[in-house]
């Protein structure tokens, strides 16, 4: 089984996502009028446990690349020991 994750695109959609995030709140916090300050209150709460989104995501791409290099190297070890084991067989033979 292969798996083929590619980092650099899941760390450019990480940084995407960022990007836009910064971008709408930017736009939210320089428009909005002096009014609406308990709609900003709720966009400044909204964007803090956004961006705790936006950390847990990166944590769980973190781990998923590490387990994915766990699986990989047991899976090298694996054929590892099927190679040696059928070179044994076969100088038993």
């Amino acid at each position: 089984m292969d798996i083929n994750i590619d980092s650099k695109q899941l760390d450019g959609e990480m940084k995407e996502l960022e990007s836009s995030v910064d971008q709408i709140y930017f736009h939210n916090r320089v428009e909005m009028p002096s009014q609406d300050i308990i709609k900003g209150c709720a966009l400044e709460a909204y964007m803090q446990e956004y961006s705790k989104i936006v950390e847990v995501m990166a944590l769980y791409q973190s781990l998923l690349l590490d387990d994915i290099a766990f699986v990989k190297s047991k899976a090298a070890e694996v054929e590892k020991a099927d190679s040696d084991y059928a070179t044994q067989v076969k100088s038993n033979s």
